[in-house]
């Protein structure tokens, strides 16, 4: 094969998986292509990710050992149909499509080998310790080969779960960083509104974070831990958890989780199982 990766979708998760695998050194820029299918833009990507970009999915895709889809759902459906005639049985395909199942992939994409699912945490491929859940055909090989365990390896923590489980995996996993930061914006205001410089809020907030990832990571410790650290009995800290307890922050959260969960299933109904 004349590439390790083709990825077949060059927006912001492609680009960022791009960019991780270069980072990590797990491929060079020569051994990865590219596609994007307006030939203006496919010129300007190759230029601006030093990466050899065509402007065909099935140009692509022939020359891979592993084909990376990372494509709006809505559009799978055109990129199988330019792909699957060159894809053979010694090619690999992992597939980051909302939505779109094995059953699916496997009916579209008959003739590739393995093929694989997984749900990749940006944090993760922007360069922070994260975790990509994967799920992968049945069959009599287990675990991945060698070039896709670069590619999904690539960001740090891997999980396989049943397929079954990968969306709700995700969205935990996935989704859960914003949440935290944007819990973390809302902090960062209310601080501001108590007199503090925004810089200086900003600054606050920002090492809070740091702080509770170190003591998570080198340091070892469980959030139980950080709580109990941190909340005296009779204190500040203890009269501000029972607070948000008593506003009802679990049953917040459970909203917000069945709310991503329902739009996760929306897009599996509209596009996945057909």
């Amino acid at each position: 094969m004349e590439y390790d990766i083709a990825i077949i979708g060059l927006g912001k998760l492609g680009k960022a998986l791009l960019a991780r695998l270069v980072e990590t050194q797990a491929l060079q820029r020569s051994e990865v292509v590219g596609a994007h299918h307006m030939p203006a833009v496919a010129i300007q990507l190759e230029e601006s990710l030093g990466i050899r970009v065509v402007d065909s999915d099935s140009a692509a895709a022939e020359k891979a050992r592993v084909v990376f889809l990372s494509v709006r759902p809505e559009h799978f459906t055109a990129v199988a149909t330019d792909i699957s005639p060159v894809l053979r049985n010694d090619q690999e395909v992992v597939s980051a499509i909302a939505g779109v199942s094995l059953n699916r992939l496997r009916g579209e994409l008959p003739t590739v080998g393995r093929i694989f699912r997984a749900y990749p945490s940006l944090l993760g491929i922007t360069g922070t310790p994260g975790c990509t859940f994967f799920c992968a055909e049945r069959c009599s090989e287990p675990g991945v080969s060698t070039p896709v365990a670069k590619v999904i390896g690539a960001v740090g923590h891997v999980l396989e779960v049943p397929e079954v489980a990968l969306e709700v995996s995700g969205v935990f996993a996935g989704c859960g960083p914003a949440f935290v930061a944007r819990f973390a914006m809302e902090w960062q205001a209310v601080a501001a509104g108590h007199g503090i410089e925004a810089a200086t809020a900003r600054q606050i907030v920002s090492g809070m974070l740091q702080g509770i990832g170190a003591a998570l990571g080198e340091g070892g410790m469980t959030l139980e831990g950080i709580v109990d650290q941190i909340a005296t009995p009779g204190g500040g800290t203890e009269c501000g958890i029972r607070t948000m307890e008593a506003e009802g922050l679990r049953d917040m959260l459970k909203r917000v989780a069945e709310r991503c969960l329902e739009k996760v299933r929306r897009i599996d109904s509209e596009h996945g199982a057909r």
